[in-house]
């Protein structure tokens, strides 16, 4: 089993570093050519939900785990799901929208 802390202070980064992401899966968009527009913009989502969700999980097992690093965890967690969660909903809608 990790160390509490250790696990809030990567579920932490990670959560963060999923933040930036968007705005740079924004740019890639706008600067690909138009027909691989969308494969970047899905598999960006997905990697953008899938950091997110295991920040989010990380900082939440410190927390669990009796972590000193407590508003961190629970702000890693809270940061993490949300952007993952959210992610993840615009991935699974953009799919639906392909699909009919």
């Amino acid at each position: 089993m990790e160390d509490p802390d250790r696990s809030a202070r990567r579920g932490w980064l990670l959560a963060l570093a999923s933040v930036p992401a968007v705005p740079v899966l924004i740019l890639l968009v706008v600067v690909v050519p138009q027909g691989w527009r969308l494969a970047i913009y899905l598999t960006g989502l997905f990697a953008i939900a899938g950091v997110a969700i295991w920040g989010g999980l990380l900082a939440r097992r410190g927390l669990v785990g009796g972590t000193s690093l407590t508003v961190r965890a629970i702000a890693g967690m809270w940061l993490g799901l949300t952007l993952g969660v959210t992610a993840t909903v615009f991935t699974l809608w953009t799919l639906v929208g392909l699909a009919f």
